[in-house]
């Protein structure tokens, strides 16, 4: 979605008249609209320029507003035995740490995965990853414990609890066996990429109570 919409849309001679918030309503329009592809949204002149925080700052808003999806809750109806491979990094994510301290027991539900920031290096963190855990459980049957959790996206930006606190009722109350879930999912922890990627096995293990 370009800036070029001043020209197209609004008629105007030149970009410049396009602001922010204009290109985040253009942007929402197209992302209601394309299911299945990546959307970029141009920054408009004066939203990044000689201010690397104002970039930032200008990036997040437009994550946030422009509808893209970026949580994931995937579930299962029972607790399962569950297994992980993390990485041997010294530096890891909070989101590892606090998922290796629910798989203590080999069990686990549910994974909820958020996209666009990574929960690593910021000072809130770790009561993010808590409290959003917290959050699931107070809106569906999950346990805290039974939740793990994934992070993925740009290092260095913010994270707020207030996007969880909205997104997260809204996927408990919608959890289902459906292809628009399973696509939904990957549509939320898309960063780069261009496309949705799904894979899906189904095969018997024994019983499990």
């Amino acid at each position: 979605v370009g800036d070029a919409a001043a020209n197209v849309m609004a008629g105007y001679e030149t970009t410049l008249p396009m602001t922010l918030e204009k290109m985040i309503y253009h942007t929402r329009c197209v992302t209601r609209g394309a299911q299945r592809a990546m959307v970029i949204c141009d920054m408009p002149f004066g939203s990044y320029q000689g201010d690397p925080l104002l970039a930032l700052h200008s990036a997040v808003k437009v994550m946030k507003e422009s509808g893209r999806k970026d949580l994931a809750l995937v579930a299962a109806d029972r607790r399962c035995p569950a297994a992980c491979v993390f990485s041997v990094n010294s530096t890891q994510s909070v989101t590892a740490k606090v998922s290796k301290k629910h798989l203590k027991n080999g069990i686990a539900r549910a994974v909820l995965i958020n996209s666009g920031t990574a929960n690593i290096f910021l000072p809130n963190g770790e009561w993010i990853a808590e409290k959003v855990c917290r959050v699931l459980a107070k809106h569906s049957s999950i346990e805290v414990n039974e939740t793990l959790l994934a992070s993925t996206g740009s290092v260095g930006g913010t994270l707020a609890l207030e996007p969880f606190e909205r997104g997260i009722p809204q996927l408990a109350k919608g959890l289902s066996h459906s292809e628009e879930g399973s696509l939904a999912a990957a549509q939320a922890i898309m960063t780069v990429d261009k496309e949705p990627k799904q894979a899906a096995f189904e095969f018997d293990i024994g019983a499990f109570p």
